[in-house]
C-alpha cells in the first residue's frame, strides 16, 4: 500500500493552480455563513437557538458547496492522479515464476488429502488459471534437483510433464534444496520478465533459511513459500513396491518455517480452498508492477476517469428543490442510461479500444469473445489457441507472420514472431499437418535458437512423421508382397480341414498418428525417470572425481596436468 501511495503524482499539476480560486471562494462563503451569527456573542446561549432562522438545510448541502466539490473533484480528474504504468496489451502484466517443487517421499503423506504431492500438483494448477499468459518453470527436488519445464507461457506444455510427476521417480531420497536453488539460478539469465521464486514443500533446515536469504538478495527478487502439511504428519501413501524399507518423519517443521518467515521470506499455509492461491497472485501482481512502475518505456496510466465517476451522486443533489440549475446537466449525464438497446453495446467503445475489450475477456477466459475483439493478430491468434479453435489460431498466427509484425508491439519484434511461429505449429500439430507444423517449428527456431519448448515439441513432431513414414513404408512391402503372392504359396494344414487360425486384432493392423500422440503423452513419466537416473548418476560421479582430486593433491603442490 506504501509503495503505491509513494508512486501517486498528477500527469498534468497546471490544472492544480485551479484549487486556489476555488479554496478561497469557500472560505468566503463559509465566513460570510458564520458573520450571519454575530449576535452570538450578544445574545445569550439559550436564547440564540430560539432566535436564530432556521436554514432548513445542511450547510454542506447548499448549492454553492456542492459546486465548490464538484469543481475540486474535476480539477484533480483534469489533473491526471496516476498510482502505476499503463502495460500495453501485448506485454505480459504479470512476473514469470520459477516452482520448486519438494518431490521427497514425505509428500506421500495423507493428512493433506489425498496426498501432499496431488494436492500440491492441484495448487499449481489452480495457480496457473489465476494466471493465463504468465511465464512458469518447473524444478523438482529431493535427494537430487531436476528441472522439468524451462519458462513458458504454455500450459498445456507445461501440464504435460506435471501430471507424470510423483516421488516414486527421483533417483535419491532426501531433500536438497540447496541443488534445486542452484538450477533455478541456471534459468535466470536472459530472462526479461519480473521473476519470483515459488517454494512448494513440506521440509526444512535452518541452513535453507540462510540460502533463501541470499538467494533473494543477491538476485533481488522475491522468494515465496507454500508450506505443505500439518504438524502431525500423517501416514504414507506409498506405492506397493515402496512399502517395505523406508521411515520417514511426516511432520511439518512449523518452527523452521515460523523462521523463515521471521527473516523476511513470504510463508503460507496450504488451504482448503483458494486463499493461498490468491494470496500469492496478489504477491506476484505486486512484483510485476513495481517492475514495470520502474520502467520508463510504459506511460503512466491516467486514473482521473475515476474521479469522473464520482461527480455522479453530486450531480444527483441538483434534484433537490429550488437546486435547478444544473439540471439541463444532470440530465446529459443520465441520457446514457436511456440509450436504445441495439446501441448499448457501442457505448463501451467510448471508453476501451477492441484490444483493451479482448485483454478483459481474456483475462476473464472468455476467448472466443477476446479474438473477435483483438485487433492484434498475435492475441487473437492466442485467444483461439487457448479456445481449441486451431484452424483459426493457425490463420492468425500465419497471416501476422505474413504481416512480418504488421501490427506492432512494444515487445521485441523478433522474440514477438518467435512465439507466433511456435504457436502456429502448435495448431497445425494439433491438426496432424505434420509438415507445415515443422516448418513453423523451424521458423520460430531460426528467429529465437533458444527455444527450448519450440525445439522438444518439433523432435516430438519429427518422430511422429518417422513412425508414420514407417508405417507407409511396412504397408507399400506388404502391398507388394501380395502382389507376388500366388496360388502355390498356399500351405494347407493336414491336421484340419481349414487353415491355422489366428486371432487379429484389428487395432493392431495399423498405427495411427492419433496413437502415437496419445503414446507420446503416456511417456513423460518414464523418460523423466530415467533421465533424472542419469543425470543423478553423471553429478555423483563428478563429485566423486572432484573429491578424489582433492585427496590426491599434495599440500602445496599443483595438480599435474
Amino acid at each position: 500500500m506504501f509503495d503505491t501511495l509513494s508512486n501517486l503524482h498528477f500527469l498534468y499539476p497546471q490544472w492544480l493552480w485551479g484549487l486556489i480560486p476555488c479554496f478561497v471562494s469557500g472560505w468566503l462563503l463559509y465566513g460570510r455563513n458564520a458573520d450571519r451569527h454575530g449576535w452570538r456573542e450578544i445574545i445569550a446561549p439559550h436564547l440564540f437557538h430560539h432566535l436564530k432562522q432556521k436554514s432548513g438545510s445542511s450547510l454542506l448541502l447548499r448549492p454553492a458547496i456542492v459546486m465548490m466539490t464538484i469543481l475540486v473533484v474535476a480539477l484533480l480528474a483534469l489533473a491526471g492522479p496516476s498510482i502505476q504504468r499503463e502495460v500495453p496489451e501485448a506485454v505480459d502484466n504479470q512476473s514469470a515464476t520459477i516452482i520448486l517443487l519438494d518431490n521427497s517421499l514425505s509428500m506421500y503423506s495423507g493428512d493433506i488429502s489425498p496426498t501432499r504431492y496431488e494436492r500440491a500438483r492441484q495448487k499449481i494448477y489452480r495457480f496457473q488459471s489465476l494466471r493465463p499468459g504468465a511465464k512458469n518453470a518447473l524444478i523438482t527436488y529431493s535427494g537430487s534437483a531436476h528441472t522439468i519445464t524451462p519458462l513458458t507461457d504454455d500450459p498445456y506444455f507445461f501440464n504435460l510433464y506435471l501430471d507424470a510427476i510423483e516421488p516414486a521417480m527421483m533417483p535419491a531420497e532426501g531433500m536438497n534444496l540447496a541443488a534445486a536453488l542452484e538450477k533455478a539460478e541456471s534459468l535466470l539469465p536472459g530472462t526479461k520478465e519480473p521473476v519470483s521464486l515459488l517454494i512448494i514443500t513440506d521440509s526444512l533446515k535452518e541452513s535453507d533459511i540462510n540460502r533463501l536469504v541470499d538467494f533473494r538478495e543477491r538476485y533481488k527478487l522475491p522468494v515465496l513459500t507454500l508450506a505443505v502439511g500439518t504438524a502431525k504428519g500423517g501416514d504414507l501413501n506409498l506405492p506397493e513396491e515402496m512399502k517395505l524399507g523406508h521411515t520417514v518423519d511426516t511432520r511439518l517443521p512449523v518452527d523452521e518455517f515460523v523462521s523463515l518467515r521471521n527473516s523476511g521470506i513470504d510463508v503460507i499455509g496450504i488451504t482448503s480452498d483458494d486463499e493461498d492461491m490468491q494470496w500469492l497472485d496478489h504477491r506476484m501482481n505486486q512484483t510485476s508492477q513495481r517492475v514495470h512502475n520502474s520502467n520508463s518505456d510504459f506511460q503512466w496510466q491516467n486514473n482521473g476517469l475515476w474521479l469522473v465517476w464520482c461527480l455522479i451522486p453530486l450531480t444527483l443533489l441538483w434534484f433537490r428543490k429550488g437546486w435547478t440549475l444544473f439540471s439541463l446537466l444532470l440530465a446529459s449525464s443520465l441520457s446514457l442510461s436511456i440509450v436504445p438497446t441495439t446501441a448499448k453495446a457501442d457505448v463501451i467503445d467510448w471508453w476501451l479500444t477492441p484490444d483493451q475489450q479482448g485483454q478483459l475477456a481474456f483475462n476473464y477466459e472468455q476467448y472466443v469473445e477476446a479474438a473477435s475483439k483483438f485487433q492484434d493478430l498475435y492475441w487473437q491468434g492466442l485467444s483461439y489457441y487457448r479456445a481449441g479453435l486451431y484452424a483459426q489460431a493457425s490463420s492468425a498466427f500465419g497471416q501476422l507472420a505474413r504481416n512480418a509484425g504488421a501490427s506492432g508491439s512494444v515487445l521485441n519484434m523478433t522474440e514477438r514472431m518467435a512465439k507466433a511461429s511456435f504457436y502456429e505449429a502448435n495448431s497445425l500439430s494439433q491438426m496432424k499437418e505434420w509438415e507445415k507444423a515443422l516448418t513453423a517449428y523451424d521458423r520460430a527456431l531460426s528467429l529465437n535458437p533458444v527455444f527450448p519448448e519450440a525445439k522438444k515439441n518439433r523432435d516430438a513432431v519429427v518422430y511422429i512423421v518417422k513412425q508414420l513414414e514407417q508405417e507407409r513404408q511396412s504397408r507399400n512391402e506388404q502391398q507388394q508382397a501380395d502382389a507376388h503372392f500366388t496360388p502355390d504359396d498356399i500351405r494347407i494344414n493336414k491336421s484340419q480341414e481349414e487353415g491355422v487360425q489366428v486371432e487379429i486384432n484389428e487395432n493392431e493392423t495399423s498405427i495411427s498418428s492419433d496413437s502415437w500422440l496419445k503414446g507420446l503423452q503416456a511417456t513423460p513419466l518414464g523418460l523423466m525417470t530415467r533421465r533424472f537416473y542419469r543425470e543423478y548418476m553423471e553429478e555423483t560421479a563428478a563429485d566423486n572425481e572432484n573429491t578424489q582430486n582433492l585427496k590426491n593433491r599434495e599440500p602445496g603442490k599443483e595438480p599435474s596436468h
